[in-house]
């Protein structure tokens, strides 16, 4: 049996739908895989397992951390830029809609790192500075841990 970080695991989720990094059909089996390796039952697993579009999955996720008292606040942006990022560099998006997401999440978002001030600045050459590739580069690696950790509990 396993023991998972509730907290890590439903704000990793709930940025892999937001971002559409994976379809219902990964949650669902990802759900039923996870609930076969828990000691307790845990009711929005299987909520989670039955849903059929990634908005029914992202309810059952949001039920669970509000119910759970749990902030997403501190890691969720960070997750969504570097979900996003990656979703970039394998061409699954394109730039516009990648510089579009970024505003809107760095202007709903305090992240100091990225004011909506510097970002719009970035932004608007044609050419990204180093730094704020080496940024988002960071985002994109922090992202990649957590959707391996995720993935892993069902492997």
């Amino acid at each position: 049996m396993i023991n998972i970080n509730k907290n890590e695991f439903l704000t990793t989720l709930l940025a892999i739908i937001e971002t559409n990094y994976h379809d219902v059909g990964f949650l669902n089996c990802w759900a039923i895989g996870v609930m076969g390796k828990l000691s307790v039952h845990e009711y929005w697993l299987e909520q989670l397992e039955f849903c059929q579009t990634l908005a029914c999955s992202e309810n059952a996720i949001k039920e669970e951390l509000f119910s759970s008292g749990i902030n997403v606040e501190t890691i969720f942006p960070r997750l969504l830029i570097g979900l996003l990022y990656l979703r970039l560099q394998k061409d699954e998006i394109g730039r516009v809609d990648f510089e579009r997401e970024l505003v809107d999440i760095s202007d709903a978002y305090d992240m100091p790192e990225l004011d909506i001030e510097y970002v719009n600045t970035e932004l608007s050459r044609e050419e990204w500075d180093p730094d704020f590739r080496q940024l988002l580069d960071g985002m994109a690696h922090e992202s990649l841990d957590k959707l391996r950790q995720v993935e892993e509990l069902v492997m």
